[in-house]
């Protein structure tokens, strides 16, 4: 039978000796570190890009959820804001009182004058409370991946990793034999 990669440190040769356990052949097989990056490298980069998709997936659903979240709290702070307001101070519209046709033109301008400043003072009301529930609801801020890696730093991580990795097994094959 055969143990690939058995015995892999000293501790297991020093078991194999202990219990007199001797291969018939051993078959080392000498690889260059370029070769095993080249081979090991575009598995490891697929794997790396379906982590970063999937990643890049849930951020943006978050995103989503928090907008909606707020669009929702919004939508009902403003209600109850709309709910205040209306009891303390009318609209204009349901103020202005029935008008007479024999009224004096003078009057109907200073009607609509005093309407337009109402519907202005209105206005700026609303206004107000945009600002209040921008204050109480500040808008989700995407965050920005800063620690994100690069698809051009990611191949040369793994490929420091991989040379790493095979050089550590290489230290330990050679200091086997």
């Amino acid at each position: 039978f055969i143990l690939e990669g058995f015995p892999q440190n000293q501790e297991e040769v020093s078991f194999m000796v202990e219990h007199h356990l001797f291969p018939d052949v051993v078959a080392v097989m000498s690889v260059e570190v370029s070769e095993v990056v080249r081979r090991l490298l575009p598995s490891r980069l697929t794997r790396w890009r379906e982590r970063r998709d999937r990643k890049q997936e849930q951020i943006r659903l978050v995103i989503k959820l928090r907008r909606e979240l707020r669009e929702r709290a919004i939508t009902q702070r403003r209600a109850e804001l709309m709910a205040e307001r209306a009891p303390k101070k009318p609209s204009p519209l349901t103020l202005r009182p029935l008008k007479e046709q024999d009224e004096d033109e003078d009057e109907d301008d200073e009607e609509v004058q005093e309407e337009s400043e109402m519907m202005d003072e209105e206005q700026q009301e609303l206004e107000e409370m945009e600002a209040m529930l921008l204050e109480e609801f500040p808008p989700v801020e995407e965050e920005e991946a800063e620690d994100e890696e690069t698809e051009a730093g990611a191949e040369e991580r793994l490929e420091m990793e991989i040379s790493q990795r095979f050089e550590k097994d290489d230290n330990n094959l050679t200091s086997m034999t």
